[in-house]
């Protein structure tokens, strides 16, 4: 029988990310940016701990090539919580969703989420990635490899942290970055070790190799995509700068 006691209890304890939210957002002292970061790094603390009880380790145990409850486990956990501050941060700040418009975290917080693709980026993370938690999660309490669910949210999280990050210390919100910035830090860091984690690690499943040429051709097209992107977002990145490079005006004039 399938077990899901991590999901459920994971997605429960995260709802208390809302109250959490309106309280520091509806206060002044409590928003400022000093305050904010060491309130966000007090209860990602807390939020650990109370997963580390409610869900033991030793409810789960390591085994060969399968993941117990570790700290791939207890960093989803925890992530699934910032997913639903995150919602709620942007719901306050659109006013959507039954919640009281607030603009206070993005004016001493993170201006930068005000932006189109920050709001994208933050629903993004509120959604798709709360759905990669707990199918991470799911997977590790039933004794499933979760090594595709976490590469390709390693994958994800890495992109739009580095996107956002960039335009942060590059962009029109460069000037005023406050201490609270560096809870990205950990959106950064830990990605980086569960992508190169189960990467380096043996699958579960042996997948017989194959000479396929169709493969090959899809190998093909999605490299020649990825050049074509890479190109197309780096004429936009110099446009950003304003660069003199010919191709670079024509795409901001044009």
């Amino acid at each position: 029988m399938a077990n899901f006691i991590g999901v459920i209890m994971s997605c429960l304890i995260s709802v208390s990310a809302i109250p959490l939210v309106i309280v520091i957002t509806d206060h002044d002292i409590l928003s400022q940016p000093i305050n904010m970061m060491i309130i966000g790094f007090g209860f990602l603390a807390s939020v650990v701990m109370v997963f580390y009880l409610v869900l033991p380790p030793k409810g789960i145990k390591k085994q060969l090539g399968k993941e117990g409850r570790g700290v791939l486990y207890y960093t989803c956990c925890v992530f699934m919580w910032a997913s639903v501050a995150d919602f709620t941060l942007q719901s306050r700040q659109l006013g959507i969703f039954g919640f009281a418009s607030n603009n206070a975290y993005f004016d001493h917080g993170e201006p930068y989420l005000q932006t189109p693709f920050g709001i994208g980026v933050q629903y993004w993370n509120a959604v798709i990635n709360f759905i990669l938690y707990a199918n991470i999660i799911y997977k590790i309490d039933n004794h499933i490899d979760p090594r595709f669910t976490a590469i390709y949210w390693a994958g994800g999280i890495l992109t739009s942290q580095f996107c956002v990050l960039f335009g942060a210390y590059t962009g029109s919100y460069a000037a005023y970055l406050p201490p609270s910035v560096a809870m990205n830090v950990v959106f950064v860091v830990y990605p980086f070790w569960v992508f190169f984690h189960f990467i380096n690690k043996p699958r579960a499943e042996k997948i017989p190799p194959t000479n396929d040429s169709k493969y090959r051709v899809l190998d093909v097209v999605l490299v020649v995509s990825l050049l074509i992107a890479s190109f197309f977002m780096a004429i936009r990145g110099l446009g950003g700068f304003d660069s003199p490079f010919p191709l670079t005006q024509h795409y901001v004039t044009k």
